[in-house]
């Protein structure tokens, strides 16, 4: 593995092996690095299984390429030297053949102590090939000059073939290296062909660096398709990540969230309930009906969280069910006023429980407060907007006056809802508290066209 300090945008660039002189930038953490040292040995087993795959065909060309060879110098010479020379080419990829065999029924893993013998095993025995194929010269008539060359020219392009078919480099060196010296050794000492032998050995050293080239540019494309799987890999769990942070951090948000309202809720009232009772400033019926009171509190709180309550009129369904027998244990009768509406769309439990609240707090006002006879709830649709109205004919109040802290929180939880809130009162007409919902957000088109039956 080579590293190189040079910086790029500020992060390192690491080669990765196989992909020659260019450089991938990586950020240097122990995943990458790690990734870079064991690349080397990933990329030389795909590659050395990309071209493994291809073994029949190999194996079965060469011995047909060596029957059609032998058949044309038998007919040329009328000896019975190329077919010996057949023989030795055709058991040697034979056995080639057998190798592969037991290879494909085993396959070690690539980083074992079997498929480093193998790969020792599979150079031995293409350093064998490439000779033996290159024997021919020493199987025809050493005067036949326009015999012995035409040989060499052959073997010469079934050399070419013998690299195409090899990836891995040491096979390369094995094949070029025997195939060059046994043809370079039999022009020269059988056939007297000292130039011609001469000739083979640039040639081979041609063909070597055509093979090395092409198993680097084959070696390039397989180490950037690991790197582009690992960065995929690697953004899969980054994004698995992110994605457990974001569901913590939500659920710790419900969680403050949940524990700010029971504070602000039923817990101040409990807190000072306790306070009155200990000072014995608050009877057991007041302190009972404070009890229904965050009772009902708390019951709103877990009914806003329910994953399939969300819809307005179905949230106000529910607040009358928890508030209506409050209602007539003080004597005051409750109009329902609510119109058929078309689906207006879900609230999250946050903006669930403050509507809830925002609507709790007005009839609270208005049975603490008012001394009401009647309370009028309502909901109509008003344009693209939901209309919710809380009315009592109490005694009113000078809405133009100081707010309390519960006026304040109704209009807080208006404004975390998008809704506008708006208060009529005047001193002996009563109140009026009118909630006027926005319309839903609408949905994406990507949405809306998966909801569509196709």
């Amino acid at each position: 593995m080579r590293r190189r300090s040079k910086l790029s945008g500020g992060s390192p660039q690491l080669s990765v092996p196989g992909t020659g002189d260019s450089a991938v930038p990586v950020d240097g953490s122990a995943d990458e690095v790690r990734f870079l040292r064991e690349a080397r040995t990933q990329i030389e087993y795909a590659l050395f299984i990309t071209r493994f795959a291809n073994w029949r065909l190999s194996v079965g060309g060469a011995i047909g390429i060596g029957a059609l060879v032998a058949t044309l110098y038998a007919h040329l010479t009328q000896q019975s030297g190329a077919w010996w020379w057949f023989a030795l080419h055709a058991g040697t990829f034979a056995l080639i053949g057998l190798m592969c065999v037991a290879y494909a029924r085993s396959m070690p893993h690539p980083e074992s102590v079997e498929q480093r013998r193998w790969l020792r095993a599979w150079t031995a025995v293409s350093g064998l090939g490439g000779a033996v194929t290159a024997s021919l010269p020493w199987f025809l008539p050493a005067q036949r000059s326009e015999i012995q060359l035409s040989a060499a020219v052959i073997l010469s392009l079934v050399l070419i073939g013998f690299v195409v078919s090899r990836g891995y480099r040491p096979l390369i060196f094995a094949t070029v290296l025997g195939h060059a010296l046994v043809l370079s050794s039999g022009l020269a000492l059988h056939a007297n062909q000292l130039l011609t032998a001469l000739l083979c050995l640039p040639f081979a050293a041609f063909v070597l660096v055509f093979g090395l080239r092409m198993s680097g540019a084959m070696r390039a494309v397989i180490g950037q398709r690991l790197y582009a799987q690992h960065l995929s890999m690697q953004l899969a769990s980054e994004h698995g990540q992110q994605l457990r942070l974001r569901q913590l951090e939500s659920a710790l948000q419900e969680r403050r969230r949940m524990m700010a309202e029971m504070h602000d809720g039923f817990g101040s009232t409990l807190l000072t309930a306790q306070m009155q009772l200990d000072s014995g400033a608050m009877t057991a019926a007041d302190a009972a009906a404070v009890l229904r009171e965050c009772m009902d509190d708390l019951r709103l709180m877990v009914d806003a969280q329910e994953p399939s309550v969300g819809d307005p009129g179905t949230l106000l369904g529910m607040l009358r069910y928890r508030l209506q027998r409050r209602i007539q244990a003080a004597g005051v009768r409750l109009h329902w006023r609510m119109d058929d509406l078309p689906p207006h769309g879900e609230l999250d439990p946050a903006r669930s429980l403050d509507l809830l609240r925002l609507l709790q707090e007005a009839i609270s006002n208005a049975l603490r407060h008012s001394a009401a006879r009647d309370i009028e709830i309502g909901l109509r649709q008003r344009g693209p907007q939901i209309e919710i109205v809380v009315a009592d004919n109490g005694a009113g109040f000078d809405a133009s006056g100081r707010r309390g802290r519960g006026i304040d929180g109704m209009h807080a939880r208006a404004q975390r809802l998008g809704a506008v809130l708006t208060l009529d009162s005047a001193t002996g007409a009563g109140t009026r508290v009118t909630l006027l919902l926005p319309p839903p957000a609408p949905a994406p088109a990507g949405a809306a066209a998966q909801g569509e039956e196709p």
